[in-house]
Parts: C-alpha cells; structure tokens; sequence
C-alpha cells in the first residue's frame, strides 16, 4: 500500500521544533527517510507491505535516537514525533540519585484511558516491563511527577496526570525486544489488561498504553 507520513519533530521536555531531524523507518523494506526543515516539519512516503513499523527519530548533536511505534494506513498519516537530549535523559537518573548505564535505553510511556484521556490511578506494581525470558527488565517503573520529571515512588506511587499527561517511565532497560504490561482498574472490580510490544535501542524509546474498556 501508498504510505504518506507527515508530520513535526519536537523536543520532548520543551515541544521546541527541531531542524535537521532525521526521521527513518525500522523493519520497513525499503526505507523511508526524511528530514526536519526549520519548522520541525518532515514527510515520508512510499509502497509497505506491512500495517506498522517503527520510527527512529535522530536529531542533532545533543539529541539520542527516539523510537516511536507508528500504525500504517494507505491514507495520509499526520503526527507529532518528539526528539530527546542526552542531558534530558541524565536528568531522570540524577533526579533519582542514579548514574546512566551506556548502551541502554529509557522506556518512557504515556498511559492513557479508553475514553483517550490520562489514565490516572494505576499502582506502579501493575506497570511491568518484561524481557525475552519472561523475567522484569530494567529499572523501574516511576511516575513523572508536576514538575515534568521522574519521582521516587516514596514520593508518587500511582499513575497521576499532570498537564494532561499521566506518564511513567523504566532507566537503564537492556537494548532487545520487551512486552510492556499495563493492569488498570476499572469500575464493579472489573480490570483492562493490555500488553505491548516495547523494543529499546541506545537512547529512548516512547509508548501510548492505551487501555480498553474494562472486561
């Protein structure tokens, strides 16, 4: 199918837009490549096979490479994509009082309700993230607290939305492939369950849990 993307590279802590960006493909044959203008703005296009891919977001010196999943449709795609610093990222470890590990990533995840609002309310306990083996990968989760960074879970042990976003992220999470699993509660002690592929690379990688209703 005809795939067309556009969209706008921004900083992910500021929401600055960021020139020369480069946007690529993952796991697409062949790739789809485009770069920021000065306006932030990119587009790709191109024939897939396939209904959903990755997005590798490399922005300027500074910046680490971002993963984003993207679902693919043989209409026009508009989206928001965000780039992450180096120093962004050494913020969450030391707002923690922890060093970066190298060659690993941070997994960062919007949680969001099945109404598409922040899904607020949800213990940490019932955020996972698994490795290939079935066990707990990397180190968390914690919650993103008012002031847009990470807290001590003795500080914010449950999902709360600030500036309309209800977030967690894990540090130090192995490159390799992941599931992410998401237990929500829900009315009449009915819960949603949700599972999600989360790949992680050197640098960033950024989820939506998007919850359905509860069964």
């Amino acid at each position: 199918m005809a795939v067309n993307i556009a969209g706008v590279v921004l900083d992910y802590w500021s929401s600055a837009p960021i020139a020369s960006a480069q946007v690529t493909t993952m796991g697409l044959k062949p790739l789809l490549v485009g770069t920021s203008d000065k306006s932030g703005r990119f587009a790709l296009s191109g024939r897939v096979r396939t209904t959903s891919a990755l997005l590798a977001i490399k922005g300027p010196a500074g910046y680490v490479e971002t993963i984003m999943p993207v679902v693919l449709a043989d209409t026009s795609i508009e989206m928001v994509t965000w780039a992450v610093t180096v120093s962004d990222l050494a913020r969450q470890s030391a707002s923690l009082g922890k060093v970066p590990i190298p060659n690993t990533a941070v997994v960062i995840v919007d949680l969001v309700d099945a109404a598409g609002g922040p899904l607020e309310g949800v213990p940490l306990t019932d955020v996972t993230l698994l490795g290939s083996d079935g066990g707990p990968s990397g180190d968390g989760p914690y919650c993103f607290g008012p002031g847009g960074d990470l807290r001590d879970p003795s500080d914010l042990s449950t999902s709360c939305a600030f500036d309309g976003r209800a977030r967690v992220a894990f540090l130090a999470v192995p490159q390799g492939d992941h599931t992410l699993q998401v237990v929500a509660p829900g009315p009449d002690d009915r819960v949603a369950r949700l599972a999600l592929p989360a790949p992680a690379r050197a640098g960033a990688t950024l989820l939506e849990a998007r919850m359905a209703n509860a069964t």
